[in-house]
């Protein structure tokens, strides 16, 4: 069973990290982690983010692993 709340769960982490996380290439380690977690535990939805967050740094991090 997926868990569709990831997604909304994962935006405000973006937002979280936006605000305390200036250096972007340190966001897109931090993302790259945090993908791999949400999608351990059946958060399959995150490609919704993919372009539609305004910041480049999660952009990246997904292009990257897919």
């Amino acid at each position: 069973m997926a868990w569709t709340a990831g997604s909304r769960l994962f935006r405000s982490l973006i937002s979280i990290l936006q605000d305390n996380v200036d250096d972007e290439e340190v966001r897109v380690e931090i993302y790259r982690e945090v993908i791999d977690i949400f999608e351990s535990m059946d958060c399959e939805n995150l490609k919704e983010l993919y372009e539609e967050t305004d910041d480049p740094a999660f952009d990246m991090a997904y292009s990257e692993l897919y």
